[in-house]
């Protein structure tokens, strides 16, 4: 693969961070420090977007947010991706049948990124929200890799720090295997531990913005592969349970999305696990016969 452009790669890079945190203005120094884009060359490159309307700048405070040449662009980009249209049709039906919020993403290099999050009836979230991005490290990404290529499977296991270790290894791809049989993933709590979306939260209201990506990155660096259990239904227990996702794949593109489902405010018995999976399992194959 050819090495990106320097001025695309900047670009993307402050586009990525004023769209994970919509809520946000930010200035010159905070957008800097942020992305690790030098001054000149990020105060040229606001300047072209803010010209072209992809972004708007205030005049007396001189911080930044997105702007609405990019709504016309994503609108766009729902009619070029009618598969996504599809999924948000079955990610509203499932929202009310379920009482539970409902989040879309996909892959991206080495990144999940949300396409779209429908929040429950309290406002809260599967986990992410649109725009936001977490690293595809594991055992964040399994609901993904297990309908990958194997050698995605291995470059995947290898991003761990401790992959080299047999039995790390072994049970990253029986993970992979069980996920594959059972058509959906399961990802549990560590209720000792602070969450991707609160993480996330925290940089919105503009507490360590700066160093968020790096914050977020070594939290999933430091995750324990046995919050990813895909192989527990058959027992009789209950379960802290995050997240429960399920592939869509896109035939034209081979993009691979995940419908998934979460907001959960309990443990969750196994078979009711179950049974949501095989839900929304069957709801992505409805999408992906469109």
């Amino acid at each position: 693969m050819s090495r990106p452009a320097l001025a695309a790669s900047r670009s993307t890079r402050i586009l990525d961070l004023l769209a994970s945190l919509p809520e946000r203005r930010f200035s010159l120094t905070e957008i800097v420090r942020a992305t690790g884009v030098n001054a000149a060359s990020c105060l040229a490159i606001l300047g072209e977007l803010s010209q072209r309307g992809y972004l708007r700048r205030h005049a007396s405070s001189k911080t930044y947010w997105l702007g609405p040449a990019l709504i016309a662009a994503g609108q766009a980009a729902m009619i070029a991706n009618p598969i996504v249209e599809q999924a948000k049709i079955m990610a509203e039906r499932l929202r009310s049948e379920l009482g539970l919020p409902i989040l879309l993403s996909t892959w991206v290099d080495d990144e999940i990124v949300c396409v779209f999050s429908l929040p429950g009836k309290d406002g809260r979230t599967a986990g992410l929200r649109a725009g936001e991005r977490v690293p595809l490290v594991p055992p964040v990404g399994a609901s993904f890799i297990a309908w990958a290529p194997p050698e995605e499977a291995e470059k995947w296991i290898a991003r761990r720090a401790d992959a080299e270790a047999d039995e790390i290894a072994s049970w990253l791809r029986g993970t992979l295997a069980v996920t594959r049989e059972q058509g959906f993933h399961v990802t549990l709590r560590r209720p000792e531990t602070e969450d991707i979306a609160s993480m996330l939260t925290r940089a919105a209201s503009g507490d360590r913005t700066s160093d968020f990506y790096r914050q977020i990155a070594a939290y999933v660096e430091a995750l324990d592969i046995e919050v990813a259990q895909p192989d527990m239904l058959n027992v009789d227990a209950m379960f802290d349970t995050l997240l429960i996702a399920s592939p869509i794949i896109d035939s034209d593109t081979s993009a691979i999305y995940n419908l998934c489902v979460g907001g959960f405010t309990q443990p969750l018995a196994a078979a009711t696990i179950a049974d949501i999976g095989r839900r929304l399992t069957m709801s992505c194959v409805e999408v992906m016969k469109y």
